[in-house]
């Protein structure tokens, strides 16, 4: 009897290490997530900055199809704002 209690207790044992090691994998990988999710705005945010200030430069260049190369250039980058929004939203 007394050899049964102590494998229930290793057991128990064994299993309360098992949820504490789960435990900080899951805080780790919430960390990387957040800091994931952070990167990814920032990178939205830059993204949009670069389409506008390609905009803006294809507006005063004087050169036409240097013009039209920052021009098509800032209507990719808002694309793929835009998708990187779509997708951020697909995933909340």
């Amino acid at each position: 009897m007394l050899n049964y209690c102590l494998r229930c207790f290793q057991w128990f044992e064994e299993k309360t290490q098992q949820i504490e090691n789960l435990d900080t994998q899951l805080r780790k990988l919430h960390a990387s997530v957040e800091t994931l999710v952070a990167h990814r705005r920032d990178l939205a945010l830059f993204t949009s900055a670069f389409a506008k200030s390609a905009a803006m430069l294809s507006n005063c260049e004087e050169h036409t199809s240097l013009s039209r190369a920052l021009s098509q250039l800032a209507e990719v980058e808002e694309k793929v704002l835009l998708l990187s929004l779509i997708v951020d939203l697909m995933f909340l």
